[in-house]
């Protein structure tokens, strides 16, 4: 049996869905690069990424416009997460900010829009994407009270990245 296929355009929207499918399915990341998407080069093998694929999921035509130019093509089912009205690109000095899963509330929203996707597109997955939301949910809401508990204790917190003010949105103490 062959595991259906999921294409993200970056790493952590595959872990996100990974959480969502386990083993159960195939994802793949189109930018396996740790840079920024914005300046990324598309190589003439991220299109046999997209190969058998059932779909696509990407952020922006502005974050990661290489998934774009080949959701255009694609034969599957495409997601541009910039559509959900649920997920919260705003971070703490009303700016976009793209990197929206590193608010852990955005994260529960997505795997929320993924998981009626999922379950529409790949219905053999369903049972699997519903127990394993479950356990996404316990795992996030973990996360978050070691944020509100544990790191929110640390006298100060350097910030280095803009793309992580996300993460410490509605934290207090001194940043």
């Amino acid at each position: 049996y062959a595991k259906p296929k999921i294409s993200t355009s970056i790493t952590p929207i595959a872990s996100i869905v990974s959480m969502l499918t386990e083993n159960n399915a195939e994802i793949s990341a189109i930018n396996l690069v740790a840079g920024c998407p914005h300046h990324y080069q598309m190589r003439p093998s991220d299109k046999e990424k997209l190969a058998s694929a059932k779909i696509l999921i990407y952020i922006d035509d502005h974050f990661d416009g290489y998934a774009a130019h080949l959701a255009s093509n694609f034969k599957g089912r495409v997601v541009k997460i910039s559509e959900f009205e649920s997920i919260n690109f705003i971070d703490g000095d009303d700016h976009k900010n793209w990197h929206f899963w590193l608010d852990l509330d955005n994260v529960l929203a997505l795997q929320e829009e993924l998981a009626t996707i999922i379950k529409l597109e790949i219905p053999e997955l369903a049972k699997i994407v519903d127990d394993n939301m479950n356990k996404a949910k316990a795992k996030i809401k973990s996360l978050k009270h070691l944020k509100k508990h544990d790191l929110a204790s640390h006298r100060e917190i350097v910030m280095l990245s803009h793309s992580f003010a996300h993460f410490i949105k509605g934290m207090d103490g001194p940043i």
